[in-house]
């Protein structure tokens, strides 16, 4: 899986090739996979949740925009920061799901 400003993309390896198996034109940070599920944080605002065999959008969580910050998961919670990662804060806002 990759993302980046204008899109997001999954492949597969068969036959010692790399096949496309889906895209869109959602961007995106760096995808994380966990319960079954892929989340890429859209840096506009939002966390895209994705079933990654198909490519389907099976939810979208509510978040403000920052700048490459990529979903933390842990412990059946999903944490997300808002804000420039470049800005190097020591406060600021911590989104903070359950998996599903």
């Amino acid at each position: 899986f990759a993302a980046d400003n204008g899109a997001t993309a999954a492949w597969t390896f068969s036959g010692g090739r790399l096949r496309d198996s889906w895209r869109n034109k959602n961007g995106g940070t760096s995808p994380v996979i966990a319960g079954g599920l892929l989340y890429i944080y859209d840096p506009g605002g939002g966390l895209r949740v994705y079933e990654p065999e198909s490519g389907r959008q099976v939810a979208s969580l509510e978040c403000g925009g920052g700048h490459w910050n990529s979903p933390i998961i842990v412990d059946g919670r999903i944490a997300l920061p808002e804000g420039n990662s470049n800005s190097h804060r020591t406060t600021g806002v911590l989104n903070v799901w359950r998996l599903p």
